[in-house]
């Protein structure tokens, strides 16, 4: 009886927990707080580039920064007008963000330009220059209206007459509005071609069935064929001009450059 109360009455002794050893301790209290170091930082990250991008966007739509002017030079025959027209630059707008390349191809649509340079600066201002074409020959329009045409083809104005000293474009196909190609267009480029000593001398380039002619001042008829190998072609003409000076041709045949044919 007593040996058996002794055994029910006696507790098991439990072992004593371990003290955790003081460097791991500070280990772990290290760790946690780098943790909380991180995390700090990172909100504070994400706080400065929130108030850095506000900041950033309320200065770009600033009215300080808005468009205020703009500015056209090199117009002689456009008019600043035209060239604000078509530039599109709106007042007002957010002056970092307009796009300069888009506003010069804009510009160079106008039927006078020829080449657009845009800037900007922060004080508000857009510059466009621009850099005009010139008249190389004229297309009858019309019995009293013609069209002026640069040597690259595009049709520039209309005009109630001829100008002086510019040769005429016969047998086109179309004379289109002013800022559009003739068609076809290489007939207008053989003028841009042609040497200074036959340039100079030509008052009429023809085009029939596809073949180019020429007729010069005080000169023959130059006949070139297609408008190809135009350089080639006039440099051949003006060998035989000098060569024929005394009894001049009435045509000379440079459609075979390397075998002219002069009647």
């Amino acid at each position: 009886m007593t040996t058996k109360m002794r055994s029910r009455t006696s507790a098991t002794p439990r072992p004593a927990s371990k003290a955790i050893d003081p460097r791991i301790r500070e280990r772990r209290v290290a760790v946690v707080r780098a943790r909380g170091r991180r995390r700090l930082r990172w909100i504070i990250g994400v706080v400065v580039l929130a108030a850095l991008a506000s900041a950033a966007w309320a200065v770009t739509h600033s009215s300080l920064l808005d468009v205020e002017r703009v500015r056209v030079t090199g117009t002689q025959q456009a008019t600043p007008a035209q060239v604000r027209f078509a530039a599109r630059v709106k007042p007002g707008a957010a002056i970092l963000f307009i796009d300069t390349g888009a506003i010069a191809r804009n510009v160079e649509r106008v039927a006078w330009v020829d080449k657009a340079r845009v800037e900007r600066s922060l004080g508000g201002e857009v510059d466009i220059h621009v850099t005009e074409r010139r008249p190389a020959a004229w297309v009858r329009r019309a019995p009293d209206r013609v069209a002026l045409v640069d040597g690259r083809g595009r049709v520039l104005a209309d005009a109630a007459q001829p100008p002086p000293n510019l040769p005429e474009i016969a047998g086109l196909r179309a004379v289109p509005a002013a800022g559009h190609d003739v068609a076809p267009v290489a007939v207008a480029r053989v003028l841009e071609k042609l040497p200074p000593a036959l340039g100079l001398r030509t008052t009429r380039v023809a085009v029939g069935n596809d073949e180019v002619t020429l007729a010069l001042r005080d000169g023959p008829e130059v006949r070139l064929g297609a408008p190809r190998r135009v350089a080639e072609k006039a440099r051949a003409a003006a060998a035989v001009i000098m060569s024929t000076a005394a009894t001049p041709p009435r045509y000379i045949d440079v459609r075979v450059p390397s075998a002219p044919v002069a009647g």
